[in-house]
């Protein structure tokens, strides 16, 4: 085939030359012609959304193509017939493209093609699991270039079968994250692959700086340092509840407690006047949740106008301001406040009617079971004019002990690639606690932060507890048709081993 022969301007039609490429070539010019002319418009919004996930996997498919075509001229060394530097360069020339994109398309084909040696035999491809599941088109060139540099990057020592589940969980993960968040998992399986890191220069805690700056005309003072890695988890830990992202003017300072003074409360009450409360314990007392009070219900169109490092700094403000006052660090969450709210039981279940709380305006239904999830609340429910039916259960909210015990296990936020910590998040029952009767219990919890919690109470995405304790997640049929269950591989990479 001649350069005269190929595709004659934008979607032209290929030359009169009679091979399998070229008829191939000839189909796929027609057939974009032919995608091209859609009326988009007419499709309903499932269609829509089918259409979108088609054309994607195709332009992936046709990528993948180009990552082969892009090796076989590297694998010819046409570079230095054509007196080009690299094949990096003479990509960039003939195609405009950039080097990096070159280079990862080399990679990407010789992770996938399979390999010939001297003797002429066989072999699988190097990275069987990625060459598997990307000609499906379910694979991006993104998320294909994540793959192959995090396999280049894992120790030589690693074990095979450890590379290869680490292979595995990415291929599978690729499939269902955005890129960001796809590196991010590829960062955790790197880290864990090769768990003492680098070789530490000398002593860290005995270089730690930290230097303050001269106050400026605005009012403000530069701070400077390096911190050591157990000084900054404990600068992270004293600051991420406070630090988290909450609407703005809907954020209010725990109160200051002291360590033996604890944070007044009412008990909470039955029918038959107050509940009984467990007798005092000789043992130190678990430590509180974090906070989960109704800033994180507040409407999810109000974000937080202040940046990641303006709430650090006024979380960090918080806490010295709160350690001065009180003489030790604050309370993680503090005492939560009891709310009553009276709801028709009908209105509940059915997310109809409205809520009525003790002093602000009506709830909806879905708004009362929503904050229900993880705050201190004592729902009075009414099957009439005065039938009270259920007054609230003995452990509605989750206790510290399995506020504690959910966190060890979710270490975070459990939906999908979500990598926030478990200090940002509330406890949610995964059985709702009044529309599904869910326990308040370590196996119907789960942590969930701010936003994705709000996500689940919509609806759209369901979740339940696997048999193995593990927190999964079943998207929408727009997303996945077969509605595939989902995990947060985020908090816990593939276990490695280099022994």
């Amino acid at each position: 085939m001649q350069q005269g022969e190929l595709l004659d301007g934008p979607g032209g039609p290929v030359g009169d030359y009679d091979d399998p490429i070229s008829d191939a070539l000839r189909s796929l010019d027609r057939a974009l012609d032919q995608v091209a002319a859609l009326d988009l418009s007419r499709p309903d919004t499932m269609g829509l959304m089918l259409i979108a996930q088609i054309v994607e996997r195709q332009l992936n498919r046709l990528y993948l193509q180009a990552a082969h075509v892009a090796g076989e001229v590297d694998g010819r060394g046409l570079a230095s017939e054509l007196d080009a530097p690299s094949t990096r360069v003479l990509m960039r020339d003939l195609l405009n493209m950039a080097p990096a994109d070159a280079s990862a398309r080399i990679r990407l084909d010789e992770g996938t093609r399979r390999r010939i040696t001297p003797t002429g035999s066989s072999l699988p491809p190097r990275l069987a699991h990625l060459a598997e599941r990307v000609p499906s088109g379910r694979i991006g060139p993104d998320h294909a270039a994540i793959i192959t540099r995090t396999m280049e990057k894992l120790p030589a020592a690693l074990h095979p079968d450890d590379r290869d589940a680490c292979e595995r969980l990415l291929v599978e993960q690729a499939q269902q994250l955005d890129p960001p968040t796809l590196q991010r998992l590829a960062n955790k399986m790197l880290e864990a692959a090769n768990p003492d890191g680098p070789e530490p220069a000398g002593d860290a805690h005995g270089r730690m700086e930290l230097h303050v700056g001269r106050r400026r005309d605005d009012g403000l003072t530069r701070i400077t340092g390096l911190l050591d890695d157990l000084a900054i988890e404990a600068l992270l830990t004293a600051i991420g509840p406070l630090a988290a992202p909450a609407p703005a003017g809907t954020r209010e300072p725990d109160p200051p407690t002291t360590p033996d003074v604890p944070a007044e409360t009412d008990p909470p009450t039955t029918p038959d006047g107050p509940a009984a409360t467990e007798p005092p314990s000789s043992s130190p007392p678990d430590p509180a949740p974090p906070p989960s009070d109704d800033r994180h219900h507040a409407d999810p169109a109000l974000k937080d106008p202040r940046s990641p490092a303006t709430r650090r700094a006024h979380a960090l403000g918080e806490v010295l301001s709160r350690y001065l006052k009180i003489g030790a660090g604050p309370r993680h969450g503090g005492q939560l406040p009891q709310i009553v709210v009276t709801v028709a039981l009908h209105d509940l279940q059915e997310q109809l009617g409205r809520g009525r709380p003790g002093y602000t305006d009506a709830l909806t239904a879905a708004d009362v079971r929503l904050l229900a999830c993880d705050a201190k609340i004592l729902p009075v429910v009414l099957g009439g004019p005065s039938e009270v039916l259920d007054l609230g259960r003995a452990r509605y909210t989750f206790s510290p002990a399995i506020r504690r015990a959910i966190t060890v296990r979710d270490i975070g936020c459990s939906w999908p690639g979500c990598d926030r910590p478990g200090s940002w998040c509330e406890a949610h029952h995964v059985r709702w606690w009044i529309r599904d009767t869910g326990p308040t219990s370590l196996d119907n919890g789960a942590l969930l932060c701010p936003e994705h919690h709000q996500q689940i109470h919509r609806g759209h995405w369901t979740m339940w507890i696997a048999d193995d304790g593990t927190p999964e997640f079943i998207p929408p049929p727009w997303i996945d048709p077969d509605q595939r269950p989902r995990r947060n591989r985020l908090h816990r990479p593939a276990p490695t081993n280099t022994s």
